[in-house]
């Protein structure tokens, strides 16, 4: 492996470091509330991904209209996923166990029930998947390129949320 690749390589994984370190703290952020291991945290966010994609691709919104419904849209999901499956065990005390039972239930059903949503909207893969969005009007859709290596300017704001969340 040449130096270049291992140069574009170590930002490809510090970058996906970030996202998996936001996903942590999003665990460990609904485990410090709720007491239980939430394992339908990442079908949430899931169901986030697929709000944003039929408002860019079915309701042609603006991007920034789009991660606004997407986000309040999983978010919802996420308050109902606490109503249906957390509350009622929480109520009866049930042990934390069936909780985490409830919770691995849920998100095998809410990815379910997104598999079949997208099955019928798109044949096999014939979603328009919008490349180059630029979200915000101050962070630029472009790559930018390093050197030889390129970087997405999404990949920096989320390095940099995940570093302010974690000092936090």
């Amino acid at each position: 492996m040449d130096f270049v690749t291992f140069l574009q390589q170590s930002t490809n994984a510090v970058s996906l470091g970030a996202l998996y370190a936001l996903f942590a703290l999003g665990y460990s952020l609904v485990f410090s509330i709720l007491g239980v291991l939430n394992l339908a945290h990442s079908a949430v966010f899931m169901w986030g991904a697929f709000f944003g994609l039929i408002a860019l691709d079915q309701w042609h919104l603006p991007p920034w209209l789009a991660f606004i419904f997407a986000s309040c849209a999983a978010g919802l999901v996420s308050v109902s996923l606490e109503y249906v499956a957390f509350r009622p065990l929480r109520k009866r005390n049930a042990a934390r166990i069936a909780q985490l039972i409830s919770s691995i239930g849920a998100a095998l059903l809410l990815v379910n029930i997104a598999q079949l949503l997208y099955n019928q909207i798109y044949n096999a893969s014939d979603a328009y998947y919008p490349r180059n969005i630029q979200l915000l009007p101050f962070i630029p859709s472009e790559t930018v390129v390093v050197g030889s290596v390129s970087i997405a300017p999404i990949r920096l704001v989320i390095l940099v949320i995940a570093l302010v969340m974690m000092l936090v």
